[in-house]
């Protein structure tokens, strides 16, 4: 039986926990994801939930992936932000042999994350635009859902793909 206090069923809870809350979050669809809700820093321990995750301060723009165990996830996508908008400042976090991140234009983020225990992630500037898109598979397959931070809240998108969110609200 797993003693309530082990690691193994503290990682079993936030696993469970992490399940429940995105079974029962109201999903939004693609063009329904206003920019303002990712606004401010994630509230919860990147390293102790899986997934991807989005938030910006400012016009700064934080994704991150983040694993729970050894053998790792191969997290793929393209950022890409439309209506004169520009990226800029990119900066790779936590980065292994393997991962990349390749700005193919001003307007497009490329990236590779094999994550194991712990996360990988970029973070740059964003200027001006009208929505920005998320496309995102994980080992191989499109992501489940992509989680946002705002107002100290944790939202999730569902399975949309790519995921817009829209820069003017």
């Amino acid at each position: 039986m797993t003693h309530l206090k082990s690691p193994a069923f503290k990682t079993l809870t936030l696993l469970a926990l992490s399940l429940l809350a995105l079974a029962f979050a109201q999903s939004a669809s693609a063009q329904d994801v206003p920019w303002s809700a990712t606004s401010g820093s994630a509230k919860v321990p990147l390293d102790k939930i899986p997934g991807f995750f989005i938030w910006h301060v400012k016009n700064e723009v934080y994704v991150t992936t983040a694993n729970i165990n050894k053998k790792g996830d191969l997290f793929y996508g393209k950022i890409t932000i439309a209506g004169g908008g520009k990226i800029s400042g990119v900066t790779g976090t936590q980065l292994e042999k393997n991962d990349y991140i390749t700005k193919s234009s001003a307007t497009k983020l490329v990236f590779q994350f094999h994550t194991y225990k712990g996360h990988d992630g970029v973070h740059f500037k964003l200027t001006g635009g009208t929505t920005l898109s998320f496309q995102v598979t994980e080992n191989g397959f499109p992501a489940q859902s992509i989680l946002y931070y705002g107002s100290g809240k944790t939202h999730y998108t569902g399975s949309a793909d790519p995921v817009v969110f829209n820069l003017t609200e």
